[in-house]
């Protein structure tokens, strides 16, 4: 301890205790995230390899042709369904 008063500080107990908790709180996110740094590089490099593969794929979806012609479908049956008019069930109310 210094015996010159000016060098000294008052203050009370509980801000001590808050203050020296706050800073235990920031040195230990900072720990954390410089100990995370390579998941976090990781991610970055992974999330890169998936844009690529993504735009690669997108390409080669545009640029392939269909291997099977369309196939014309038979047009539906028009006013009669399975259970009568299309559109009703078998006590004729409307679905």
């Amino acid at each position: 301890m210094s015996a010159d008063p000016a060098l000294s500080i008052t203050l009370p107990l509980f801000l001590l205790l808050i203050l020296a908790a706050a800073l235990g709180v920031v040195a230990g996110g900072c720990a954390v995230w410089f100990g995370q740094r390579h998941w976090r590089r990781a991610a970055r490099r992974h999330e890169a390899d998936a844009r690529a593969a993504q735009g690669e794929l997108a390409g080669l979806r545009a640029s392939t042709v269909p291997a099977q012609p369309n196939q014309h479908r038979l047009p539906a049956p028009t006013g009669v369904g399975l259970y009568g008019p299309v559109g009703r069930d078998k006590q004729r109310a409307t679905l």
